[in-house]
């Protein structure tokens, strides 16, 4: 199931759980003041913690 996540005015549609955790770290990785929000198409806010347990990642940022 793809994923958008949102950080300030930029926008990146992961593919999958996967790639949402992955998008998430890099960017946090780059600025850790970012706020990121991983939602469903659909509008739906989902938690990156409940995602990083769903693939099985565990490693903080």
């Amino acid at each position: 199931m793809p994923f958008l996540v949102k950080a300030g005015s930029l926008t990146v549609v992961a593919r999958s759980a996967l790639d949402a955790v992955s998008t998430v770290d890099r960017l946090l990785s780059d600025d850790e003041s970012l706020e990121p929000v991983v939602s469903t198409f659909e509008g739906s806010i989902v938690d990156i913690e409940q995602l990083r347990e769903l693939v099985g990642d565990t490693d903080e940022p």
